[in-house]
C-alpha cells in the first residue's frame, strides 16, 4: 500500500477512535476501492457498519473476511453480533463458535455466545459458556451475576443463591444482586424470606415497579390474594403501561376465581405487548379454567414458549387435520405425563382424520402402557431417534385442532388399557386384605418441579384423620423421594402398604390400580391415568386448580369415573381430607 494510502488509513482509525463514523467511512471505501482485500480495511469498516446499525452490511464486509481469514476470532465475534443484532440467531451462534474455535480463551466471545443462548432460553448451554468465563476470569463479576440468572432459569437456584449472596458480601447495597437473590429464594419456594427483602428494599425505594410486580406474584402463591392484587395495582398505578403488572394483577383476579376480571387484566398486558406467551398462555388457561373451551385453546398453544426450554422445532409441516393416506403423522407427547394419558383420548380421532399411519413419541416411563392402543400405528420414545414422518402435531394441541368444547368432550372409558402381567408381589399384598375391607390407593406429592406443586401437593400428615375408617386398607402408589419420607409419616397414623418397590413404570401402576378399589390422588399423573383406566378415582384439589378441574363442581368431565374434592379457602386441606374421610366413611360401609 502506497504511503498516501497508509495516511488515508491511519487518519481513518483516528475518525474512528474519536466516534466520528461518517468521516472515517468514505476512508475505508476509498482504501477497499484500492485494495478490496486490505484485510484490516475490511475488518474495521465492518465494524463500523455495525457500530451504526447496518448489520446487513457489516455482514456481508464480516463474511468476507472471514474466507479469506478463517482464523480470525476478533473477525467472528464481531460477525456474531452483527447477526445478533440482525436477528439471525444460528447464523450468529456459528459465528460465536467460531471465535471461540479460533481462540477457546476467548473471554468476550463466550460471554456472547452464553448471553445469547441465554436469550433463546438454552439456558444450559449458557451456563457452560459462563462456567468456562469463571474458570479464565474468576474476579469476573458481571459473568458471575450472569451464571447466577442462568441458574435461577433452570433447577438450580440453591447455587444461584449462593452466588448471589457471595456477591451481597461484598456489596450489601446492590438492588440488583439483592433482587436476584429474591429470585432465587422464590424458585425454592422460600416464599416468606423472598416477600421480607423485597418489602426491605421497597422501604427504602417505594416506587420500584418490578418489586411490587414480584411481590404480587409471591402474596398469590402464598394465598395472599387481596395483597396480590394490591402489590400488582401498585405497580400499575407507578406505571400504568405496564404489561408484566396486568399479567400478574390477572393472576391474582383469577385465584380469587373473579375468572372475567382476570381475562380483561391478560387482554390489557396483550394490548400493550401483543407478542407476550405468557399472557395469552394464561388467558387461554383462564378461558378454560371457566369451560369456555373454544375462547381457550389458541392461548393454550403458547404453553411452551412459557417453559424455561424453547419449543422443540421440526423441518416438517405441522399438521392441520386434512387426510394424509399412505404418508406419516408423527405426534409428539410434549408436556408432562398427566398431559399424556388426559390427550390420548384424541388418538382415535387423528387415526380417523389422517388415515395416515400414526406415530405416537411419548415419555420413556409410559411407552410400555401406550403400546397397547389401538390408534397407533408406532409408539417410540423420547430417548430413541425421531423417526422419519411427513407431518407432526403435538398432542395437546390436538383438542384445539379438533375444535373440542365442553359439551362435545370424548369422555368415554377407559381408553387406556394395561396388558402388563399383574406382578405376583404387587397381588400378593393387595390380595392379602380382608374381603369386606375397601382396598385405597394414595398418591399425596406430584412432580416437586412442576410450577404451582407446593400448591397442588397434600403433607401426609393431613392423611392421619383417615386412621378411625374401618374395613379400610391403604396402598401407597407414590413414587420417588416423597414416598419414602411421606410413608414414614403415614404408617404413624393409617394403615398403609407401599407398593413403590413394585412400581417401575406407569404401566405396573395401572395394574396395580386394577387390584385396587379405589385411588384417592391430588392433581398428579396419578389421577389422570386412574381417570383414563376407568378406575374409581378421588381427586384432592387446591383452591384454584388447574384449567381441566374447573371451579365449581365435583365431578370431572375428562374422567367420568372421577370424583372432585376442593379446598374451600387456599391450602385448607383439613376441610379437604375430612370430607374424603367421610365420604371413605359411607363407602367402607355399603
Amino acid at each position: 500500500m502506497s504511503s498516501g494510502m497508509e495516511s488515508l488509513f491511519e487518519q481513518a482509525i483516528e475518525q474512528h477512535r474519536a466516534g466520528d463514523l461518517a468521516s472515517a467511512e468514505p476512508s475505508y471505501r476509498q482504501i477497499l476501492d484500492a485494495h478490496p482485500e486490505h484485510p484490516e480495511a475490511l475488518y474495521l469498516l465492518g465494524t463500523l457498519l455495525l457500530q451504526a446499525g447496518r448489520f446487513a452490511e457489516s455482514i456481508e464486509l464480516l463474511e468476507r473476511l472471514t474466507k479469506s481469514q478463517p482464523d480470525s476470532p476478533d473477525t467472528w465475534n464481531n460477525l456474531g453480533v452483527a447477526f445478533k443484532a440482525a436477528g439471525q440467531w444460528e447464523q450468529a451462534t456459528r459465528a460465536f463458535e467460531a471465535a471461540v474455535r479460533a481462540q477457546p480463551e476467548y473471554t468476550q466471545a463466550l460471554v456472547n455466545l452464553g448471553m445469547l443462548m441465554a436469550e433463546r432460553r438454552l439456558f444450559a448451554d449458557a451456563e457452560k459458556c459462563y462456567r468456562r468465563v469463571m474458570e479464565l476470569t474468576p474476579d469476573d463479576v458481571e459473568t458471575r451475576q450472569r451464571l447466577a440468572f442462568v441458574l435461577n432459569s433452570q433447577d438450580e437456584a440453591e447455587e444461584a443463591e449462593a452466588i448471589y449472596r457471595d456477591l451481597l458480601a461484598a456489596n450489601p447495597a446492590d438492588v440488583e444482586w439483592q433482587t436476584g437473590l429474591g429470585y432465587a429464594l422464590t424458585r425454592q419456594e422460600r416464599l416468606d424470606e423472598a416477600a421480607t427483602l423485597y418489602e426491605e428494599i421497597l422501604r427504602a425505594q417505594p416506587e420500584f415497579v418490578e418489586l411490587h410486580n414480584n411481590l404480587s406474584y409471591i402474596s398469590e402463591r402464598r394465598g395472599r390474594l387481596e395483597e396480590a392484587v394490591a402489590s400488582a395495582e401498585r405497580a400499575l398505578e407507578l406505571r400504568p403501561e405496564y404489561a408484566d403488572g396486568y399479567n400478574n394483577l390477572g393472576t391474582a383476579f383469577r385465584s380469587q376465581h373473579r375468572l372475567d376480571d382476570a381475562c380483561e387484566a391478560y387482554q390489557k398486558a396483550l394490548g400493550l405487548q401483543p407478542e407476550f406467551p405468557l399472557a395469552e398462555f394464561n388467558l387461554g388457561t383462564t378461558h378454560l379454567l371457566a369451560g369456555r373451551y373454544g375462547e381457550g385453546w389458541a392461548g393454550y398453544e403458547r404453553r411452551a414458549e412459557t417453559l424455561p426450554t424453547p419449543p422443540r422445532r421440526f423441518d416438517k409441516p405441522r399438521w392441520g387435520g386434512e387426510p394424509l393416506p399412505g404418508r406419516t403423522l408423527f405426534v409428539v407427547a410434549d408436556q408432562g405425563f398427566g398431559d399424556t394419558f388426559q390427550f390420548a383420548r384424541f388418538l382415535s380421532e387423528v387415526k380417523a382424520r389422517s388415515q395416515a399411519r400414526v406415530i405416537l413419541e411419548c415419555q420413556s416411563d409410559v411407552k410400555s402402557l401406550l403400546q397397547g392402543m389401538t390408534d397407533v400405528d408406532v409408539v417410540v420414545s423420547d430417548e430413541e431417534p425421531t423417526p422419519e414422518f411427513d407431518c407432526w402435531i403435538s398432542l395437546t394441541n390436538l383438542p384445539g385442532l379438533f375444535d373440542v368444547e365442553l359439551d362435545t368432550l370424548p369422555a368415554d372409558v377407559p381408553y387406556l388399557v394395561s396388558e402388563a402381567e399383574p406382578n405376583s408381589a404387587t397381588a400378593a399384598f393387595v390380595n392379602r386384605v380382608p374381603p369386606d375391607h375397601l382396598k385405597v390407593g394414595l398418591v399425596w406429592q406430584g412432580n416437586p418441579r412442576q410450577a404451582r406443586d407446593a400448591m397442588r401437593s397434600c403433607s401426609p400428615k393431613h392423611f392421619g384423620a383417615m386412621a378411625g375408617v374401618e374395613r379400610v386398607m391403604f396402598f401407597s402408589l407414590q413414587k420417588g423421594a416423597a414416598s419414602e419420607t411421606g410413608l414414614t409419616e403415614l404408617q404413624e397414623g393409617i394403615p398403609i402398604v407401599d407398593l413403590s418397590p413394585m412400581l417401575h413404570d406407569f404401566s405396573e401402576t395401572a395394574t396395580a390400580m386394577t387390584e385396587l378399589d379405589l385411588i384417592i390422588t391430588v392433581d398428579t399423573a396419578t389421577a389422570h391415568l386412574a381417570g383414563a383406566l376407568g378406575r374409581p378415582v378421588w381427586a384432592l384439589l387446591c383452591h384454584t386448580p388447574d384449567w381441566r378441574w374447573h371451579l365449581d363442581r365435583d365431578d370431572s368431565p375428562w374422567y367420568p369415573t372421577m370424583r372432585l374434592f376442593r379446598q374451600p379457602s387456599w391450602g385448607d386441606w383439613g376441610s379437604v381430607i375430612s370430607e374424603v374421610t367421610n365420604a371413605l366413611r359411607e363407602q367402607s360401609q355399603d
